[in-house]
């Protein structure tokens, strides 16, 4: 996905490994809807997604919900754990990765 200059975006550290960052960029009006198009760098690949809301405030809101659900599910955070600002809490809307400990 060719994407913009992101308007938003956020580090976290995973286990040992690296580093993942997620982008979000400027949402934009899709037909009726809006959409907020995201990325998340992972250490050895990229997950492009989309989020669609009835106005630009809500599909920015659900691309963060539907970034921390992936962040939370991947197997990456899953084996070695995920964290931001050494916290377990990444400080976005959604769904928490599972604690290591």
């Amino acid at each position: 996905m060719d994407l913009p200059e992101p308007i938003a975006s956020r580090t976290f550290e995973l286990g040992r490994s690296g580093i993942v960052t997620a982008s979000f960029f400027a949402p934009f009006p899709d037909r009726t809807d809006w959409c907020c198009a995201y990325r998340i760098d992972w250490p050895s690949r990229a997950q492009d997604g989309k989020a669609f809301g009835v106005d630009s405030v809500q599909a920015l809101f659900l691309a963060m919900k539907m970034v921390c659900a992936e962040l939370a599910n991947a197997p990456e955070t899953i084996s070695e754990g995920l964290t931001w600002l050494g916290m377990s809490d990444l400080g976005m809307p959604g769904v928490e990765p599972p604690s290591t400990s």
